[in-house]
C-alpha cells in the first residue's frame, strides 16, 4: 500500500527523481493541491490541466517571485547586482501580454527556417554518432543527448560552438537556480554563472544590432513591440535564457527517455524499424 499524500514533500530529491508514486496520490486524493507552505497548486489530472490552462481568467502564471526567490547568501545577492533585473515575459506572464512575446517567436521560429534546420541537424547528428561509433558502446546521454540540442541552440541563437560548454555550465546552473536546492555555495556559483551570461548575451545583442545578422539574436534584437519600441536588454536577456534552458533540457531529456524506452521495450524498437512510418507517433 502506497503512502498517503501528505506523508509526501514534493520537494524532497527523491519525489523530485521519481515523483510518479507522488503523482498517483495527487491523482486519487486531491487532484488539485496546495503544495504545504506554498502559493503553489499542484493539477495531476490531464482534463484539470487542460481546463486551467485554458481559463488564464482564473489560473496564473505570473510567478516570477516563487520561481526566482532571493537567495539565502548575500554573497550572490551582491553578485546578482552586477547584473540586470529578471524581466517576465514567455514563462510568467498571462495573455494578452505573453502573446506580445509568443508573437515575436512565431517569427523567428518560422516555417522557412525550422524546415531550413532539417540538413544541418541530420549533419551534427551524424558528425556525434561517427565520433564513437567505432567504439563499441558509448555513454550516450552526454556524448548524443547533450551536445546535440547545444549545438543546435548555439547555431541558431548566432554564438560560437567553441563557447558550448559555457552555454551548457550557464543552462544547468540556471536549472539549479530553479531548483531552489542549492546551497549556500552553490547559490554563489549559480549567481556568478548567471551574472557571466547575461554580460556575454549583452555584448552579443548590442554587436548584433550594429550588424544584424541571419539569426534568432538578431531577428529579436530589431524586433519591435508595443509602440515601436525595441525589446530592453532585460526582455531579451530573459527570452535567450528561455531558449537557452528549456530547449536544451527539455531536448535532452526526451531523447534520453525516449532510447531509454527503447531499451526496455525493445519489441517496439523491432516494430519502428520494420514500419519507419510509424517514426512520427513514437516520437510523439
Amino acid at each position: 500500500m502506497g503512502k498517503a499524500l501528505a506523508d509526501y514533500d514534493f520537494f524532497d530529491p527523491e519525489v523530485i527523481e521519481h515523483p510518479y508514486d507522488f503523482y498517483r496520490a495527487a491523482r486519487e486524493e486531491a487532484p488539485v493541491y496546495r503544495l504545504p507552505n506554498t502559493n503553489i497548486f499542484f493539477v495531476s489530472r490531464y482534463a484539470d490541466v487542460r481546463e486551467a490552462l485554458k481559463r488564464t481568467d482564473v489560473f496564473s502564471n505570473e510567478f516570477a517571485d516563487e520561481l526566482n526567490p532571493p537567495p539565502k547568501n548575500p554573497e550572490a545577492l551582491a553578485i546578482y547586482a552586477q547584473g540586470w533585473e529578471t524581466a517576465d515575459t514567455l514563462l510568467t506572464v498571462d495573455p494578452p501580454r505573453h502573446r506580445v512575446y509568443r508573437s515575436l517567436l512565431n517569427k523567428v521560429f518560422s516555417n522557412k527556417r525550422v524546415e531550413g534546420m532539417h540538413d544541418y541537424m541530420v549533419q551534427i547528428v551524424n558528425e556525434l554518432i561517427d565520433d564513437w561509433i567505432d567504439e563499441g558502446e558509448v555513454d550516450f546521454l552526454n556524448r548524443f543527448c547533450v551536445p546535440f540540442p547545444i549545438y543546435v541552440i548555439a547555431d541558431q541563437l548566432g554564438v560560437p560552438r567553441e563557447d558550448i560548454e559555457l552555454f551548457r555550465y550557464w543552462s544547468d546552473c540556471f536549472g539549479s537556480r530553479l531548483s531552489q536546492f542549492a546551497d549556500e555555495a552553490q547559490e554563489v556559483e549559480d549567481a556568478r554563472a548567471i551574472v557571466q551570461f547575461q554580460h556575454y548575451f549583452v555584448d552579443k545583442i548590442a554587436e548584433l544590432r550594429e550588424n544584424p545578422a541571419d539569426n534568432i539574436i538578431s531577428d529579436l534584437a530589431q524586433a519591435r513591440i508595443d509602440d515601436n519600441r525595441l525589446l530592453t536588454t532585460e526582455e531579451l536577456l530573459s527570452i535567450i535564457q528561455q531558449l537557452l534552458v528549456a530547449g536544451n533540457e527539455t531536448s535532452r531529456a526526451s531523447i534520453a527517455a525516449g532510447v531509454l524506452y527503447f531499451i526496455d521495450h525493445p519489441d517496439q524498437f523491432d516494430k519502428l524499424e520494420s514500419d519507419p512510418g510509424l517514426l512520427a507517433n513514437a516520437v510523439e
